[in-house]
């Protein structure tokens, strides 16, 4: 299930969804097969057919740097998960390996279209393919486990993997062969365990591809080396790992709390009867319950939707969580700092240059004045408003309060972003823009909490969906499960 979430929404993040799982790797073998084999012309490395050469080695080494890439990340991203679930943290990592592999074979008609070009089929040694499949995912969960444990003791290891992969792709033979390697070197090169992998791979279309039964050995003693060294480090880590996880767990707590709000009511009478009612104590605006007895925590990565048929509700508990609205009773608790994303471009003064209204939001969410004087530069690029900066808000373009707002709320230093409506403002480039940002954000372990009457919106952002009906919390779930809540409390009559 969790393989399945993750494909689900990172297919349904881009337009072109499960095609670019094809045209990664294709066009990677595209631009190499160009500058080898054509404008450098009589190539002295790898051999015929190019394409299908580069293809075959290309979509595995594609796999590899996905997966390791992403495990740097994944106790970072999953925090508030392991803190509270009875899963083991391999886990985790599982799922991470589990996903780039559904990818990976996902992306194998890549090979199949390169066979289809070069009309090159293959031999009866193809059997070893599935098999080097096989060892590439035992490396893979081995290398993941150790470079995701490792990730919490040294917090630069994500860069110095960068660095070693970048190594990696020109010491494997990806885009030369194995018999251009010195036979000298043969058993030296077998160190790096993507030797005998990707020889596995190829041995199906070239069986000089096969390198010696010692280099081969070695190769596969290193993989099974990984493996073993990713299971003992990820087991002697694992209770600072969850002893980290716990302590940052709960970033925002909301204990039995509830909140009653004015609404206004008309009352029949002369205006001299309504002065005498207010002189005696009545008064013309009557408190309704908007929240009751409410319970929840929002832990540090979460993306939570609020999912309510009542826009006040999704608003009030936005507010709450900000910190701009006290509860009747019970408390609200936070534990990090939060940006309260919440009609912030009404602040702003129309005979304000967009320069003034710009130190006057950042002003109100917490921003120094020499804080600002150093990211208004940067802020002003994101929102594209040069041109504009010493104009009066009156002279500018009518998007520009939105977009002066949503890139000052993203420049400050939060640890939370509560939004009430609208995650991504602007026309449709700005838009994209915004997404590039807040998606960063979330990369880096910021937490959102959302109100919004946008489905699209949650689908395409929110990992956790928070149902409320009648003021009450009803579930605490899914997005999609919250989101069918949502459509039969609507479809279904209110009982009397």
């Amino acid at each position: 299930m969790l393989v399945l979430r993750d494909l689900q929404k990172k297919y349904t993040k881009f337009r072109l969804g499960y095609l670019w799982s094809l045209l990664e790797p294709l066009g990677m073998s595209l631009v190499l097969w160009l500058v080898f084999s054509v404008l450098l012309g009589e190539r002295a490395l790898g051999l015929s057919p190019y394409l299908l050469f580069l293809s075959v080695a290309i979509l595995p080494w594609w796999w590899f740097t996905k997966c390791v890439n992403a495990s740097t990340k994944i106790f970072r991203r999953s925090r508030g998960e392991l803190a509270f679930a009875t899963l083991p943290p391999q886990i985790w990592v599982m799922r991470t390996v589990l996903s780039s592999s559904v990818e990976f074979v996902f992306s194998l008609p890549v090979i199949v279209l390169a066979v289809a070009l070069t009309q090159d089929l293959p031999g009866m040694y193809f059997l070893f393919f599935p098999i080097a499949i096989l060892l590439q995912f035992l490396l893979l969960y081995g290398v993941g486990l150790l470079v995701s444990s490792l990730s919490i003791v040294i917090p630069d290891l994500a860069r110095v993997v960068k660095i070693v992969l970048r190594a990696m792709f020109y010491l494997s033979p990806i885009l030369y062969s194995i018999s251009n390697i010195p036979q000298s070197l043969h058993t030296i090169a077998a160190i790096n365990p993507l030797v005998g992998i990707l020889g596995l791979y190829r041995i199906g279309w070239w069986p000089e591809e096969h390198t010696s039964m010692a280099a081969l050995v070695i190769s596969l003693s290193v993989a099974a080396g990984l493996f073993i060294a990713g299971i003992y480090t990820c087991h002697r880590l694992k209770p600072r790992l969850l002893e980290e996880a716990r302590a940052i767990m709960n970033i925002i707590d909301f204990v039995n709390v509830s909140l009653t709000m004015p609404r206004t009511k008309r009352r029949k009478g002369s205006g001299r009867k309504q002065r005498l009612r207010r002189f005696a104590g009545e008064t013309s605006r009557s408190m309704v319950p908007v929240i009751e007895d409410v319970s929840f925590t929002v832990n540090k990565g979460d993306s939570v939707a609020i999912v309510s048929g009542k826009p006040i509700l999704r608003t009030a508990l936005v507010r709450l969580a900000a910190g701009t609205l006290i509860p009747d009773t019970g408390t609200v608790t936070r534990l990090a700092s939060v940006v309260p994303m919440i009609s912030i471009a009404r602040a702003m003064g129309p005979t304000f240059t967009v320069r003034q209204n710009a130190y006057l939001v950042g002003g109100l969410l917490g921003m120094k004045p020499g804080e600002l004087a150093e990211k208004l530069p940067g802020i002003i690029e994101f929102a594209d408003l040069g041109n504009y900066l010493d104009r009066h808000l009156n002279g500018a373009p009518s998007s520009t309060r939105q977009r002066l707002a949503w890139s000052i709320a993203m420049a400050v230093d939060a640890d939370v972003y509560a939004i009430d409506q609208t995650l991504v403002v602007g026309e449709l480039e700005f838009r994209q823009k915004c997404w590039s940002a807040v998606d960063k954000l979330r990369e880096n372990g910021a937490t959102f909490l959302i109100s919004s009457d946008g489905a699209k919106q949650y689908r395409r952002f929110c990992d956790r969906g928070l149902y409320f009906e009648q003021g009450a919390l009803i579930a605490d779930t899914t997005v999609p499960e919250a989101l069918a809540l949502a459509r039969k409390a609507r479809r279904e009559p209110r009982g009397e």
